[in-house]
């Protein structure tokens, strides 16, 4: 059931009460919670907050905490699962889902009250109607019934036997002939049902993101501010950065962000918030350069390890990096600045930067190179760009340090949506140069030792165990990053067959850091495609029937499994033919 006024229809309902809140292990899920969980503290609304990376952690999850409260939200999970199914609640239980993962699964969209979903109704999404998935289940208990032998009429009393006695003498009319025809139409339509349900959920994709969605509770509220809009802005950021969704999606979220960006400056200049400078939080949304980090770099670096740069220039090659020397030549940009921190670069340099490369993108086809991003400045502090903290919010959810706890690094990257707490923003950031260093380096290795293979239908590659810096690439987050830019700087590299690679889906696997027998593995879709729809995660699943093998999707993601390591190959061979 969809809540399309989350005023009325949630916020208000959980008001004075206990929240439970099971939260996925992604950027957008944090800004969401961070979001929401202001507006509960704002209300005096006690709460405690979960980690979740999967179904499994879910519903163990759920069965250690359901006592605390009858109100649960779902930040992006469980919107793909049948609730009631998975988690067999009581039916006090209420759940409210903000999820952008899709498609949503048609139990929760359905259930009438138990299972609420926060959002409108989206008609692209091609949702099956009630009548083609449901409407024919009443029928089935007349044609099927003639066997009470599953208990249902044996513990219920008189009046279910008497129900019994008339269905059985309700069949006993029926001629032979129309008994056929009625066996005949359900079949059909049990076809139908299930043709239909395939076309629903062979791809998986998002939808818009969920910290947007919060904030604009926020602002139905009277709650909103710009901390509240930076994290929204953090959440539709991730999404963009790591191509989950659709350009058309990205430009009308921005223009959304836009919109309140504007009315929120308005409202300040006139009163309606603090305009000191201490402390105050200045957006702007302005043409920036598009490369990684680069004000917590050497503007040198950061075009060698940004994937986009790294893949047009080749730098894994001698000649890639004397073409990198001479584009840098051409900007009027020397070396010794370039090998310099940002901070440390000639001022006047560094205020031109921008329109530097302005001039030349187009000259040497890197046009997007300089695109309009959102930056953040806390009083007088350096400016940071939305971007810079979803790369520390991901190398710190994605924490290589040993023995570290999920739930410890889930909270250190909460912790660092706040405007008092810039060291573990700054910390972040360290360790997603690190992070981005490693994953620039791999890609070069996989490149000079051609670990990138066609296996007819799709491209493939494997990170093995005792690999360097293997434990960079045992998270879903390290490892989509990785893929990304190996698929990008494999079809930059193949040239004239560089056509049919874009065309190809790239499986990627590496040894899974939290179970260290299982590996992870991870389907990216055709650079080819314009749409981020994919549907390597149903091959998963039917791999996986064919197979017999186990599989657990990871962050609720279904692209992205665990297996056992020692059933890659036999999984991967089945995984082969069904794409073919």
């Amino acid at each position: 059931m969809f809540l399309s006024d989350l005023k009325r229809e949630f916020y208000d309902v959980i008001l004075g009460k206990r929240v439970l809140i099971f939260v996925n292990f992604d950027v957008d899920a944090i800004a969401s919670c961070r979001i929401l969980q202001y507006l509960l503290l704002c209300d005096s609304i006690s709460y405690s907050i979960v980690p979740v990376q999967s179904q499994n952690d879910l519903i163990s999850a759920y069965k250690e905490s359901c006592e605390q409260s009858n109100h649960i939200i779902l930040i992006n999970c469980g919107g793909t699962l049948d609730i009631v199914e998975t988690l067999e609640p009581s039916e006090e239980k209420i759940f409210y889902i903000a999820d952008s993962h899709r498609p949503y699964d048609v139990c929760n969209i359905y259930n009438d009250g138990q299972v609420c979903i926060l959002g409108k109704v989206n008609e692209k999404e091609d949702i099956p109607t009630y009548e083609d998935i449901f409407g024919n289940d009443d029928d089935d208990d007349d044609d099927e019934g003639s066997n009470p032998s599953d208990g249902e009429a044996n513990g219920d009393g008189d009046d279910d036997e008497e129900e019994v006695r008339e269905s059985k003498s309700k069949r006993q009319k029926l001629d032979p002939a129309e008994m056929v025809m009625r066996r005949r139409e359900k079949r059909l339509w049990h076809e139908k049902r299930k043709e239909i349900l395939f076309n629903y959920m062979q791809f998986s994709f998002y939808s818009s993101s969920t910290a947007l969605l919060m904030f604009e509770l926020a602002w139905k509220l009277s709650r909103d501010s710009n901390d509240l809009l930076w994290w929204a802005i953090i959440g539709v950021n991730e999404q963009q950065l790591l191509g989950k969704v659709e350009s058309k999606t990205s430009v009308l979220d921005n223009g959304k962000l836009q919109s309140h960006m504007i009315r929120l400056a308005h409202l300040s200049q006139h009163g309606g918030e603090s305009t000191g400078t201490k402390d105050a939080l200045y957006i702007t949304h302005e043409k920036d350069l598009n490369l990684s980090m680069y004000r917590h770099w050497s503007l040198l670096e950061s075009l060698k390890y940004s994937p986009q740069t790294a893949s047009h220039f080749q730098l894994w090659t001698l000649k890639g990096e004397k073409k990198l020397n001479e584009f840098l030549a051409g900007l009027g940009l020397p070396l010794s600045q370039c090998r310099q921190k940002f901070n440390s670069m000639d001022i006047e340099l560094r205020n031109d930067l921008r329109a530097i490369f302005q001039k030349k993108v187009e000259k040497y086809d890197l046009e997007d190179l300089v695109e309009y991003s959102f930056n953040s400045q806390y009083g007088f502090r350096p400016k940071n760009s939305a971007s810079d903290y979803v790369y520390a919010l991901i190398a710190l959810l994605d924490s290589a340090e040993k023995d570290k706890d999920p739930a410890d690094a889930f909270h250190d990257a909460l912790e660092c949506l706040s405007n008092s707490k810039m060291d573990a923003v700054y910390k972040g950031i360290e360790l997603a140069k690190l992070q981005q260093m490693a994953i620039g380096k791999e890609v070069h290795t996989c490149l000079d030792m051609g670990h990138v293979i066609s296996a007819g239908p799709c491209l493939y590659a494997v990170i093995q165990d005792g690999t360097p810096d293997a434990k960079y690439y045992g998270y879903p987050h390290s490892l989509l990053m990785l893929g990304q830019f190996l698929l990008k700087a494999h079809i930059s590299r193949a040239r004239g067959r560089g056509l049919r690679a874009r065309e190809l889906p790239l499986i990627i696997s590496a040894p899974s850091a939290s179970r260290p027998s299982h590996c992870l593995l991870l389907g990216l879709p055709p650079l080819s495609l314009d749409s981020p729809k994919n549907l390597i995660g149903k091959a998963f699943e039917q791999a996986a029937e064919n197979t017999q093998t186990e599989i657990t999707s990871v962050f609720f993601d279904s692209s992205v499994i665990e297996i056992n390591s020692e059933c890659r190959t036999n999984f991967l061979d089945s995984l082969f033919s069904l794409l073919e």
